[in-house]
């Protein structure tokens, strides 16, 4: 009886590798970046819970439509260990969180926030690229006053070939050529910045906002694959 437990439970593990999507088959260490209590893909009303805030709380910070589309402005919330001006979570059309940006005072202590950010992401990326919808490539490079961090894998690489052409139906207007570099986007980012700089590497619209001190995390591409049908990589804290 034990001998046949162990074999079922052998084949079930291996079934559910299986099953498994692709980022999470052979593609050695998962890091996915994600926003400290707020993974991608959860919607306005898990946000205000955390903060422990309501619509009424927020007035014009709540900009949320019927669809769960918008944003949530959450002022004077701590990010990396520091007080911020404010917190903007944005959601996708889906109502899914898709990106975070962290807005600090002058006077922060934009150090202490790349420390923390080192503690939990690890060591910037030197370079990367991020292409747009339009196949434009925009240059992501860390250096001075601007870093960034790169989640471990790409777009292309949480799909499986269903999913793939599940996204790429969505995007019908994409040329074959645009859709190849745009599989090639790393499904999160991080982003630290004490310049002025609007990056559109970071934002799909063009109300980007320019600003010092700076942190955006961006997981559009971890929900654009999700949506696909793709299960979101596990999170992997850097003292993992």
């Amino acid at each position: 009886m034990k001998k046949f437990c162990k074999m079922t439970a052998l084949l079930a593990a291996a079934v559910m590798a299986l099953a498994l999507p692709s980022c999470q088959q052979d593609l050695g260490e998962i890091h996915s970046l994600e926003f400290p209590d707020a993974s991608w893909g959860i919607f306005a009303e898990e946000v205000m819970d955390t903060y422990e805030v309501t619509q009424a709380d927020l007035g014009d910070g709540y900009q949320i439509d019927d669809t769960g589309n918008g944003s949530l402005t959450i002022p004077g919330a701590s990010a990396f260990g520091e007080a911020s001006d404010k917190i903007v979570f944005q959601f996708a059309w889906t109502g899914e969180l898709e990106q975070v940006r962290v807005y600090y005072p002058e006077d922060a202590d934009m150090e202490k926030v790349l420390e923390e950010m080192k503690a939990e992401y690890g060591e910037p990326a030197h370079s990367a690229s991020k292409y747009t919808v339009k196949g434009e490539e925009a240059a992501c490079d860390s250096g001075g006053e601007s870093l960034y961090w790169m989640g471990s894998h790409t777009l292309g690489n949480m799909l499986s070939s269903d999913e793939k052409d599940r996204l790429r139906k969505k995007l019908p207007e994409m040329d074959d050529s645009v859709w190849k570099k745009y599989l090639q986007n790393p499904e999160s980012m991080a982003y630290w910045s004490t310049e002025h700089r609007s990056d559109p590497g970071l934002y799909p619209t063009e109300d980007a906002p320019s600003q010092e001190n700076l942190v955006v995390l961006d997981g559009t591409h971890a929900v654009e694959a999700m949506e696909a049908g793709a299960v979101a990589c596990p999170v992997v804290r850097a003292e993992e």
